[in-house]
């Protein structure tokens, strides 16, 4: 993971965190291939009450820093 990619996942986390509040986000991230990385968020745990929307966020992120969301119902 480069740079520009730790710079867009660090701002794509606090977007997330800040736009979406039902529930605790937890982030994952996985190296896809030697260039891109991917950036998993969700809340669907076991602490969701039955009136919370579950929502998740799955993106690339490519080796310039760009992210290009691939599913989901989050968006940044």
């Amino acid at each position: 993971m480069n740079a520009n990619q730790q710079s867009a996942i660090r701002r794509a986390t606090n977007l997330l965190s800040q736009r979406y509040h039902e529930g605790s986000l937890s982030f994952y991230v996985e190296q896809v291939n030697d260039k891109s990385v991917l950036l998993v968020a969700t809340n669907v745990h076991g602490d969701l009450a039955w009136f919370q929307k579950t929502s998740d966020f799955y993106g690339i992120v490519g080796p310039r820093g760009g992210i290009k969301k691939y599913a989901g119902n989050m968006s940044i």
